[in-house]
């Protein structure tokens, strides 16, 4: 896929989760709501909260580093900290930002030298070895929405770290996992069901999208690969509030 291509996707890709998702939650509009999930044993806690229709915030807090990603209209931010490190990646309409405590950049598809850049500032990272380090070690089961949303969060550090063939990996496990489930849960009627059915189909097409963009980028192109991620990143992250409204928040995601 060409660059150019790219960046119409991604705009594309935000006109549909920014626009139509929260048209489709709000005919199912579920209170506000907070679920958090705690692992002693592998020292982790997992916080989302639910704001408004295509509102959502996941933060994994592990032993010595916090992940937290959080959509809202326009935007959709992830932070990664530790003690002495924060990493912070933006997605709006113009594009990803990237800041580091060495610099910040946004990346563009005609500037080389952001690309460069980016490369540089992420390319000793501690704070995203050790995010991609806890978020491998949590599971919560194939058929939990949240435990997909960090594989999704997973896949795009490991991109964004550079690690091309490992993102690919996650991905294609949690649609393997996504369409597993989806066909077992099929015929189980309405009600949450309907929705989980719903939220599959445009997660699994999320994913597929990502592992068919990446096929074109090379493995040193952070611009492409960060464009890939972004694409069905905001998909799979869309669908996921979907199906928060839809089914309302509860332990259960």
């Amino acid at each position: 896929m060409k660059t150019k291509t790219l960046c119409v996707a991604v705009i594309a890709a935000c006109a549909a989760t920014w626009m139509g998702n929260s048209v489709a939650a709000a005919a199912t509009t579920a209170p506000k709501g907070v679920v958090t999930i705690a692992d002693p044993a592998d020292g982790f806690t997992i916080r989302v909260q639910q704001g408004k229709p295509g509102e959502v915030t996941i933060e994994v807090a592990g032993r010595d580093v916090t992940v937290r990603r959080q959509l809202a209209p326009g935007r959709l931010q992830t932070d990664v900290r530790t003690a002495s490190e924060k990493v912070s990646f933006v997605l709006d309409a113009k594009g990803l930002a990237i800041t580091t405590p060495h610099g910040h950049v946004r990346l563009s598809p005609t500037d080389m030298d952001a690309n460069r850049t980016a490369m540089r500032l992420l390319d000793h990272s501690v704070a995203l070895r050790r995010a991609s380090a806890l978020l491998s070690q949590v599971t919560l089961g194939d058929t939990s929405p949240v435990g997909h949303m960090l594989m999704l969060t997973h896949a795009f550090l490991l991109t964004m770290a550079g690690e091309r063939d490992e993102a690919l990996a996650v991905a294609r496990q949690a649609r393997a996992t996504l369409q597993t489930v989806r066909v077992a849960r099929t015929g189980f009627g309405g009600g949450p069901d309907e929705c989980w059915n719903e939220y599959a189909r445009e997660a699994i097409a999320a994913f597929l999208e990502f592992e068919d963009c990446m096929k074109g980028v090379a493995w040193y192109d952070v611009f492409g690969g960060a464009l890939c991620s972004s694409i069905y990143d905001l998909r799979a992250i869309g669908a996921f509030s979907w199906y928060l409204s839809c089914v309302g928040l509860n332990a259960r995601s």
